[in-house]
């Protein structure tokens, strides 16, 4: 140890042993504080006692002033009360002179440079009689009574040591702190980091990371841009931020936003069943082209399927909370309960507004949703409108016993009465809110101006007949106050076959039930139609019968042909033809010689020896590109080869 070290051990014991000292008078001075006065105690201690007959031992006597030297001041112990030894032992040996006693019994403190105690005269602890204590010095020591007690009245200071802990101590004790905290701030020792998003669950799943797939692995890290692919038969979970996301099979997302406050889902095709913590501060969006849903602390469920017309189909469920549905030109809110499909072009944008209507008893008995609202209910979560599929049984209540009379002779055991069976209630059938969903509304174009229209039958009781309702695109038709195209009477047929003027429209097909009222039953999304003018048919083609046939005898031949006369114009006749068995035509690009509209017959003469088929066809414009207004038959032509002597 250094003598810096000792040096402060020292002036240590020192600041512990005024604090004993200190504690000691004032514990003192407040005992003897409540002492009585000694002739008051004597004369009432002779008058409780002085009938006994025993003596009592009298009680101890108290210092008095009289019994103190009358010139002595009387100060503090020199050393603290109940100091040990070692205190006194260590200061010697730090070279400080140890107290010497005088002849009087007093203590008188050596020198003690440097310290707090300074040499003064004291009276010794020893010297003082059992339950005496020194008195504080009074102004007048005469002006007191002859017996009167004094006592100590004791001035304690509080003294703040300079230095107490050593300063190197200190920078090293601040060393290993900083060190310490390094170590744990830069590790995950006390913090591990956790992944923003995962795969809690993952089968058959493919993880597709900057244009690489791969098998997406349960518990796997996930990162922003990555796309999730669910194979058929396959599952997958995916936890974001304290929300998750359950992706039904053959669905795929992309996670375009792993932010705690913003997160983004881009659902690409398929089904996914969704859950928004309401813990996390922010909103929780799912794109569908240029379609989002926004939710914030909401369960909803988004399907996104192809349709026949080339666009897509999503329907959003809001099951817990609230929905906000936002696009170009659009903007709804969903509360619980209530459902909205959107149409959607090939490039993603709405069409038209979405259809908003009450969920139905139906839609909510699907199998996916039941199988989530068991999930979310064994995870403790609340349901919303899935509590339908998983609310609790009642327990059947306790009978209570019979209360039986005393009575003064034994008798028969009663006959037990039967526990009955407590009675069922009837799950109550929910009150449909709204239309139910009749599927899918196909269109087909049959060429001629006509179109087919055709749904899914409506399964469901208290209909009269369907209507196919219309109105221009953007609006929502609905029955009765829409126009509708003449349907079938029959509530078993769900297709219509007719003619639909050129326009551009709105279609949806409604089972109304007009026995007590007009009330519709159940209805089809609404169906972007663009009814367009039939394609321009080419006039037929005249026959213009056998084509005549004269052999000139000089190697030319003359074919004749009965005119055309379909009423439409052409332009001229073309005499094609080609070698060998075919058949000719002037749109195939075949050999030919022209000749006026008026023409009844015309010559060839430059054929070579061999097969030919010739034709003669009226060839004129029509909408604009070129068709045969007439033809007449094949000739088949055998032309000889000259003879040698020509």
């Amino acid at each position: 140890m250094s003598p810096d070290d000792r040096h402060e051990m020292d002036q240590l014991d020192e600041l512990a042993a005024e604090l004993i000292e200190a504690g000691e008078i004032a514990r003192a001075a407040s005992a003897r504080g409540e002492t009585p006065d000694p002739v008051f105690a004597a004369r009432l201690r002779a008058q409780l006692l002085g009938g006994l007959s025993q003596a009592r031992p009298a009680p101890k006597a108290a210092v008095l002033l009289a019994d103190a030297p009358p010139a002595a001041t009387l100060v503090p112990p020199g050393r603290p009360l109940r100091v040990p030894e070692s205190l006194a032992y260590r200061r010697g040996l730090h070279g400080v002179a140890a107290a010497s006693s005088s002849g009087d019994g007093r203590q008188v403190a050596g020198p003690e440079e440097g310290k707090r105690w300074r040499a003064r005269q004291v009276q010794p602890i020893s010297a003082t009689r059992p339950g005496a204590l020194p008195a504080v010095e009074p102004t007048d020591l005469g002006a007191l009574p002859a017996g009167h007690v004094a006592t100590l009245r004791p001035s304690v200071h509080w003294r703040m040591p300079t230095r107490i802990v050593p300063a190197r101590w200190v920078v090293a004790g601040l060393a290993a702190t900083i060190a310490i905290a390094s170590f744990l701030y830069g590790s995950t020792l006390l913090f591990p980091v956790r992944p923003e998003a995962t795969a809690d669950v993952a089968v058959a799943t493919t993880l597709i990371r900057a244009g690489v797939s791969s098998p997406l692995a349960q518990g796997a890290q996930l990162l922003e841009g990555d796309e999730i692919q669910v194979g058929a038969g396959g599952q997958a979970t995916l936890a974001m931020s304290g929300s998750f996301v359950r992706m039904a099979p053959g669905s795929e997302v992309r996670l375009d936003s792993l932010d705690a406050k913003h997160i983004v889902v881009d659902q690409l095709v398929g089904r996914a069943y969704y859950r928004a913590s309401a813990a996390t501060a922010g909103d929780y969006t799912v794109a569908t082209g240029s379609v989002s849903w926004v939710a914030s602390g909401t369960a909803f469920d988004l399907d996104r399927q192809p349709t026949a017309a080339g666009g897509q189909e999503v329907r959003g469920l809001a099951l817990l909370d609230g929905l906000n549905l936002q696009g170009p030109q659009l903007a709804t809110s969903l509360n619980q309960g209530q459902s909205a499909t959107v149409e959607l072009a090939a490039g993603g944008s709405p069409q038209g507004e979405p259809v908003v209507a009450q969920i139905s008893a139906a839609v909510l008995a699907d199998s996916w949703l039941v199988e989530n609202a068991h999930l979310d209910a064994l995870a403790g979560l609340a349901l919303g409108e899935l509590a339908v599929d998983v609310g609790p049984t009642e327990s059947p209540s306790m009978m209570p016993w019979p209360t039986v009379g005393p009575v003064t002779r034994p008798t028969a055991a009663p006959t037990s009465e039967p526990t009955r069976k407590p009675t069922r209630k009837p799950t109550p059938k929910p009150t449909p809110s709204g239309p139910a969903s009749l599927g899918k509304l196909t269109i087909v174009n049959n060429g001629d101006g006509t179109y087919t229209f055709s749904w899914p039958e409506y399964s469901g009781d208290g209909f009269t007949y369907y209507k196919l309702v219309y109105g221009n695109w953007g609006t929502t038709p609905n029955y009765p106050t829409s126009p509708f195209w003449a349907c079938n009477d029959s509530r078993d047929e769900n297709s219509w076959t007719g003619p639909v003027d050129v326009g551009n429209y709105a279609v949806r097909v409604q089972a109304v039930d007009e026995s007590k009222g007009i009330v519709i039953r159940a209805q089809t999304g609404i169906v972007h139609f663009k009814a367009t003018a039939p394609a321009a048919t080419d006039p037929p083609t005249q026959d213009l019968g056998a084509l005549g046939f004269s052999d000139n005898g000089d190697g030319t031949y003359t074919f004749s042909w009965a005119a055309y006369t379909g009423g439409f114009s052409f332009d001229a006749y073309k005499l094609v033809y080609v070698a060998g068995d075919g058949s000719p035509s002037y749109l195939d690009g075949d050999c030919y010689v022209a000749f006026g509209t008026g023409a009844a017959s015309g010559s060839l003469d430059h054929l070579t020896s061999g097969d030919w088929s010739v034709r003669v066809q009226a060839i004129g414009s029509f909408a604009g590109h070129t068709v045969v207004f007439g033809q007449s038959d094949v000739y088949h032509l055998t032309v000889p080869a000259p003879s040698p002597s020509s």
